[in-house]
C-alpha cells in the first residue's frame, strides 16, 4: 500500500487516532451481535397508543433511525423529542422511551421525571448513570447498553436494540434473515473502507478528500431522512466541521434557490446526496432534478446510492460510510477524532 497520502500511512493515522476510534467504527458487527443479545424483558409488552422518543445527540439520532426504518408502515403516532419539554399531555397508554448511553444527560433526566409526573407508560435505555438510578427507583424498566465507546460510534447497537424493542412491542417485524444479511452487508463495508485500503479503492477516503478545506452539505430523503443529520452529527464531532443538512423534498421549496451565482460561496461547498436503493416515483423524480440542477449549476457533489436491498442494511451501511468518512477528515485536519473538547467545557459552563 502506498504510503504518499496521510490516509494511506497507517503509523500517522495511528499518531493522530490517540483513542483508536477507528477500531469503534470497524467494530460495527459486534455492536450488532451485541445488541441481539442484550436483555429485553418486560411485563408490559401491550402496543401502545402512541410512543413518544426522547434523547440528545447519538441516543436521538438513534430514534431518527428508527422513524426511518419504520416509515412506510405507520401504525401508531412516533414523536422524536431533543429538548426537556414533552410534545404534547402523554395519557397513560403513551409509552415514553428515554434514551441516554451516559445516563447524565441533564435534558434526558427532565423529561424522564415529566413523564413519570404525567404516570405514562416509560421505558429507560441507557447504560447507567442517573437514569438507571431513577429508573430502579420508580419500578421503570431497564433496557441496560452494555456496551463501551462513545454515544456517536455506539449508534447502530443502539438503533438495533430499539428496532427489537419495537418488535417485542408489536410495532414492526424483525426477520431473522434481515439481521443475517445486514450483519454480511455492514462487514463487506468495514472491508471496503478500512484504514488499509487504499484511496483509489476506499470510497469513504475519497469522500474525505473531497470535503477537505470545503463547506459540506448532505441531502437526502426518504429512508435516509435522518441520515442525512447523522452525516451532519459525524463530521460535526469527528472532523470538527461546521456542515450543513437538509431533507428532501422540503429542499426544493426553498434551498435550492441558493445555488445560483448570486451566492458567491457557493464555489467552497461539496455537496453529498445519499439516495436510498429504491426510492417511491415522487422521491427518485426529485433526486434526478436534484443531480440534474446541481450540474448544471456547477455545484461540486457527489452522488451516493445505496447498493444495498433491505432496510436494515441500507441504514447500517450509509451510517458505516458516514463514520468512516467524517473520521477521515478528521484525519486530514490532523485532529484527533474523538476529542470533543468543546463540547465538555459547554456543559462544564451551563452546570
Amino acid at each position: 500500500m502506498s504510503t504518499n497520502h496521510l490516509l494511506d500511512n497507517l503509523d500517522n493515522i495511528n499518531k493522530i487516532d490517540v483513542s483508536n476510534m477507528s477500531a469503534r467504527i470497524s467494530n460495527i458487527t459486534g455492536m450488532l451481535t451485541s445488541a441481539l443479545t442484550t436483555s429485553l424483558e418486560f411485563q408490559d409488552t401491550n402496543t401502545p397508543s402512541d410512543v413518544i422518543l426522547a434523547g440528545m445527540g447519538g441516543s436521538a439520532i438513534a430514534c431518527d433511525l428508527l422513524n426511518d426504518y419504520l416509515s412506510g408502515n405507520p401504525t401508531i403516532p412516533i414523536t422524536v423529542i431533543r429538548e426537556p419539554q414533552l410534545p404534547y399531555t402523554p395519557s397513560s397508554e403513551t409509552l415514553l422511551v428515554v434514551n441516554s448511553f451516559s445516563g447524565n444527560t441533564e435534558e434526558t433526566i427532565a423529561i424522564f421525571n415529566k413523564g413519570y409526573t404525567y404516570g405514562c407508560r416509560m421505558i429507560v435505555v441507557s447504560s447507567g448513570g442517573t437514569l438507571e438510578e431513577l429508573a430502579k427507583s420508580h419500578n421503570v424498566p431497564l433496557i441496560k447498553m452494555n456496551i463501551q465507546g462513545e454515544p456517536r460510534s455506539i449508534v447502530p447497537y443502539h438503533f438495533l436494540l430499539l428496532i427489537r424493542l419495537f418488535d417485542l412491542l408489536k410495532l414492526t417485524t424483525l426477520s431473522k434473515s434481515e439481521i443475517e444479511d445486514t450483519l454480511k452487508s455492514v462487514s463487506k463495508c468495514v472491508t471496503e473502507y478500512g484504514l488499509d485500503v487504499p484511496i483509489q479503492d476506499n470510497l469513504a477516503k475519497q469522500i474525505a478528500i473531497q470535503l477537505q478545506d470545503k463547506f459540506p452539505c448532505i441531502y437526502g430523503g426518504g429512508l435516509f431522512k435522518g441520515l442525512t443529520l447523522r452525516w451532519k452529527t459525524q463530521i460535526n464531532e469527528n472532523s470538527k466541521s461546521i456542515c450543513l443538512n437538509d431533507y428532501i423534498p422540503e429542499f426544493f421549496h426553498n434551498a435550492i434557490e441558493s445555488v445560483q451565482k448570486y451566492e458567491l460561496f457557493n464555489p467552497n461547498l461539496f455537496i453529498v446526496v445519499i439516495e436510498p436503493y429504491e426510492n417511491p416515483e415522487w422521491l427518485q423524480k426529485r433526486y434526478s432534478t436534484l443531480h440534474k440542477i446541481l450540474t448544471d449549476y456547477g455545484l461540486s457533489h457527489n452522488l451516493i446510492k445505496s447498493q444495498f436491498k433491505s432496510k436494515m442494511e441500507q441504514i447500517m451501511c450509509m451510517m458505516n460510510l458516514s463514520d468512516y468518512t467524517s473520521y477521515y477528515l478528521g484525519i486530514l485536519k490532523n485532529v484527533d477524532p474523538s476529542s470533543t473538547e468543546v463540547i465538555d467545557s459547554t456543559k462544564k459552563i451551563m452546570s
